[in-house]
C-alpha cells in the first residue's frame, strides 16, 4: 500500500490486483493472463476497509491466524458487514491494528470461495510501507505480470518528480535568461543616467 501515491496491491491465491488512481489489473498467475478494469480504483478499494456497510465489533485480541505461523497477539478493531470492491460484494469480518489504524487483514465469511482464491480466508500484514519502495519491490510486479511495459505507465511515479527537461526547454531557459540579463542591464544604465542627471 501507497498511500500518497493512491496505490494498493493486493493478493488472494493466485490472483493479484493492481490499484491505482484511475482502475485496476487482475492478474491471473495459473492462466498468466492480466486485464484491466475502471470499475474500482484505489480510492474505492480502501473505502471498502472503512465503509458505512462495515459495523464496528468492538476490540479483539488475535493470538493466532490461519496460514501466519509468525504471527504475534494484536489488539485489534473488528469491523463486520459487506466488503465491496474490486472482488465482489461478499460478508467479512475485517481488523485494523488498534495502535496504528492500519489494515491488517479480513476473514471472508462466504462458505464460497470465489474462483482461483484457494480459501475463504484473506489476511495480510501491513508492514512498514516506504512510498515508491514497497511497491516497486513486489514481486510479481505489474511488469512482471506483463500487464504494463514500464512501471511508471501504472504507478505514475515519473509524473511525481515532474517532466525532465528536453534540449527544447534548455534552448527557452537560454534564451529567457538573456533577455532578463538584458532588461537589467538596460534598467543599470538608466540608473545610472539618472543619477549623472540628478
Amino acid at each position: 500500500m501507497d498511500d500518497s501515491n493512491q496505490l494498493l496491491i493486493v493478493t488472494a491465491g493466485t490472483s493479484y490486483y493492481y490499484f491505482n488512481a484511475t482502475g485496476f489489473f487482475f492478474y491471473d498467475s495459473s492462466s498468466k493472463t492480466c486485464t484491466w478494469s475502471n470499475t474500482c480504483n484505489y480510492q474505492c478499494e480502501v473505502y471498502n476497509y472503512d465503509s458505512r456497510f462495515l459495523d464496528y465489533a468492538g476490540e479483539w485480541i488475535i493470538t493466532n491466524k490461519w496460514g501466519n505461523p509468525q504471527m504475534k497477539p494484536i489488539s485489534t478493531q473488528v469491523w463486520i458487514g459487506n466488503a465491496i470492491d474490486a472482488a465482489g460484494i461478499f460478508p467479512i469480518v475485517m481488523y485494523t491494528d488498534k495502535a496504528t489504524g492500519h489494515y491488517l487483514g479480513l476473514d471472508k465469511l462466504d462458505p464460497i470461495p470465489a474462483p482461483k482464491m484457494g480459501a475463504t480466508y484473506w489476511y495480510t500484514e501491513h508492514g512498514n510501507t516506504i512510498p515508491k519502495i514497497s511497491i516497486t519491490g513486489f514481486s510479481p510486479s505489474v511488469v512482471e505480470s506483463a500487464c504494463v511495459g514500464k512501471l511508471n505507465d501504472w504507478s505514475g511515479f515519473s509524473n511525481s518528480f515532474g517532466k525532465r527537461i528536453t534540449p527544447a526547454d534548455f534552448s527557452i531557459i537560454l534564451v529567457v535568461g538573456g533577455v532578463l540579463n538584458t532588461f537589467q542591464v538596460w534598467m543599470q544604465k538608466r540608473r545610472e543616467e539618472f543619477s549623472l542627471i540628478g
